[in-house]
């Protein structure tokens, strides 16, 4: 089906061996607190975003310019008001 990156990014599909996996936790306030694992270059990290139209990755976690642009779409287009803690693994190649 069609992709749609949200980022602005482009997308390419196709089937792979290679992926990713996430859990999830609601949160009582609205922070968006994200712990990430790559299995590719070794790298684990961490970012908390507010739950706002105007969340931006933060300049020591460029990883997370997704999940910000994510963030905002879903603050600006829905009525969520509260965060969520997510973990992921991931051992797909660097774009």
């Amino acid at each position: 089906g069609k992709h749609t990156d949200y980022a602005g990014g482009r997308s390419l599909l196709c089937a792979a061996t290679r992926g990713f996996a996430a859990v999830s936790a609601v949160r009582a306030d609205a922070a968006c607190s994200i712990r990430a694992s790559f299995a590719s270059t070794g790298l684990r990290a961490s970012a908390q975003l507010p739950l706002s139209s105007s969340a931006e990755s933060p300049a020591d976690a460029p990883w997370a310019l997704h999940p910000a642009a994510a963030i905002r779409r879903l603050a600006s287009n829905f009525s969520i008001e509260r965060g969520v803690d997510i973990a992921f693994e991931c051992d797909l190649p660097e774009a």
